[in-house]
């Protein structure tokens, strides 16, 4: 089958022109041979002799092909075809191509410059000029901290703004990594990027190294995450002593109870009376402090954190209310104390006067039996009826290193005595004038009220005037 673009000849049943494409539609005299029986003549008449196996032949003749398409005639198919152009590139074909092209140079661009801005060398240098622009919020990002409680992005901003006050931060002249370091520790992979730079406020260049920590995700789908290590801004832990059941707010997060230590006593003292905060991952450096303590006045600190350290409040000062109560308090058990003894119980019907914890409890059991002796001791002939303490006075009351609240009770009181005099007989003695005394107690605050944790000497004179 014949092509009438090209002239080239194809195979049988094929549609299109192997050659240059032409759909193959044109006449029966274009696209195929065409076949000649010749004349057939009878026997004896002139006719050329017949092979006795076939009385016909068959003579297969190409026709010329007509080209006059290009202006001439030829039957060289192959000759004609080769002068034949070729057929023009479709514009579209080039915009695509050429678009393709583009792409592909802008990707190869585009990852060149991803791979240089989450260099460990680039996140070094820019976290180096936000510490000295400022830029805080940024740094904050670039640094390798889990967002806590405490370690959050406005505290890390003041911190910094803290310290870049203090020590005077000139002005950044010129910066540029020098070199680079790579090394593994706790199998993380660091980087060391060492930065030389000049300040306004000094003469000639410094360095300074700056480490870097690689996560364990990529940054941007394609790149190493590379974060500036920690180490030195975050403190493991920070213990803050408050008094019983206050309130603590470290730059202004109110701690919560999770934070406060439960079991044994980490500082070995069996007496303690402060609750403790355990406070984890803080950011180092000045932190703001506010105790709100049912009893005290607001204490308002601030506390430099380094790891490991801790906070005890200096000076608490009792509030008003509280001192009243304490007052009450001690004026209410001094009473009691002295109703039991002089009723003979034992130390089981006061034991809720006293702190639950065991010095405490044996103080108080040691004072109560004292009295007890002395009462029937001193006075054989002599028993005291009842006595009634008022105007007690808490005063100078201070807070312990334990966290409890040692104060100067004084007071007034008046009594009945049963005397029995040298022949048996008794009489009735009631001192109506009030009598003075004062004793040292030590209190410690627990679920709205005072308990004793010591108290001092309480027997003193019943004098017959």
């Amino acid at each position: 089958m014949f092509c009438s673009q090209c002239g080239i000849q194809n195979e049988e049943g094929v549609r299109f022109c192997e050659n240059c494409g032409q759909l193959l539609t044109g006449g029966a005299q274009d696209q195929q041979p065409i076949q000649q029986v010749p004349q057939q003549f009878p026997p004896g008449n002139g006719a050329p002799p017949v092979s006795s196996a076939s009385q016909y032949y068959t003579a297969t003749q190409t026709p010329p092909v007509n080209y006059s398409f290009y202006g001439q005639v030829g039957t060289q198919n192959s000759a004609l075809a080769a002068q034949r152009p070729k057929r023009p590139i479709k514009p579209a074909f080039i915009i695509v191509g050429a678009a393709a092209l583009v792409l592909i140079i802008v990707c190869i661009v585009l990852f060149n410059v991803g791979a240089h801005v989450a260099s460990p060398r680039n996140v070094a240098l820019n976290a180096f000029r936000n510490i000295y622009s400022g830029d805080y919020a940024t740094l904050y990002n670039a640094v390798d901290i889990t967002p806590g409680d405490f370690t959050g992005k406005s505290t890390f901003e003041k911190i910094m703004k803290k310290t870049a006050d203090t020590q005077k931060l000139g002005k950044l002249l010129s910066c540029s990594v020098v070199s680079d370091k790579e090394s593994t520790k706790d199998k993380k992979s660091i980087e060391t990027v060492t930065i030389k730079y000049t300040m306004s406020s000094e003469s000639g260049s410094q360095t300074t190294s700056i480490a870097l920590i690689k996560q364990s995700g990529k940054k941007w789908l394609f790149y190493d995450d590379w974060k500036i290590s920690s180490d030195g801004l975050v403190a493991g832990s920070y213990t803050v002593y408050a008094p019983k059941g206050a309130t603590v707010n470290f730059d202004n997060v109110k701690v919560s109870s999770k934070y406060l230590s439960k079991g044994s006593n980490p500082t070995n003292n069996p007496q303690n009376y402060f609750d403790e905060y355990v406070l984890k991952n803080v950011l180092n450096g000045e932190n703001d402090l506010k105790i709100t303590s049912p009893y005290a006045n607001d204490i308002t600190d601030t506390v430099n954190v380094s790891d490991g350290d801790s906070y005890t409040p200096s000076s608490i000062k009792l509030s008003d209310s509280a001192a009243k109560l304490m007052s009450t308090t001690a004026q209410d058990d001094l009473g009691k104390l002295y109703t039991a003894a002089i009723s003979g119980n034992d130390f089981s019907s006061v034991k809720s006067l006293f702190s639950t914890d065991t010095q405490a409890q044996n103080n108080g059991e040691n004072s109560f039996s004292q009295l007890s002796d002395d009462l029937n001791y001193y006075y054989s002939y002599e028993k005291l009826e009842s006595v009634t303490f008022s105007n007690v006075d808490i005063s100078n009351a201070e807070v312990q290193s334990d966290g409890s609240i040692y104060a100067g009770a004084g007071f007034d009181y008046v009594y009945t005595l049963n005397v029995t005099d040298y022949y048996g007989g008794t009489s009735e003695f009631t001192q109506t004038n009030p009598q003075s005394y004062s004793t040292d107690m030590q209190f410690v605050y627990d679920n709205g009220k005072w308990d004793i944790s010591y108290i001092g000497n309480i027997y003193f004179d019943f004098p017959q005037n």
